[in-house]
């Protein structure tokens, strides 16, 4: 009985230890795949060395990426405190983004109205490069 009771419990480490190699692997795979996401969609990019997260290299704090849509269906991109979020004009608060301190007033290409704190501030394209 006891052979039987040592072999499950040598069995269970074998499986917890797996198992912690296969939700470490998923977990590297999301890492990856979001950091090419944000380099495809907003062109931030990370040192080879730096750790997954704020480490990034940014480009300058609070920039309009891109608006896109059509009439009032817009969608805008934008770099706050150098971090990157996605509003849309039907909903305040960013539909993609950490930062829950800006609301959208309104998408008026080629600028971005928002609130940080009960003060307005309106971002715009930059022209050229």
């Amino acid at each position: 009985m006891s052979l039987l009771f040592n072999g499950a419990a040598a069995l269970a480490r074998e499986h917890a230890a797996q198992q912690s190699t296969i939700d470490e692997l998923l977990r590297l795979d999301s890492q990856a795949a979001l950091l090419a996401a944000r380099k495809n969609i907003f062109g931030i990019t990370q040192h080879p060395q730096a750790g997954f997260g704020t480490e990034a290299v940014r480009p300058d704090s609070n920039q309009v990426l891109a608006i896109y849509g059509v009439g009032k269906l817009l969608t805008a991109e934008v770099l706050l405190d150098s971090e990157p979020h996605v509003f849309k004009h039907s909903r305040a608060r960013p539909v993609w983004g950490s930062s829950l301190q800006y609301r959208l007033e309104r998408i008026l290409p080629p600028c971005v109205y928002l609130k940080k704190s009960g003060q307005a501030q309106v971002i715009c394209l930059r022209k050229g490069p």
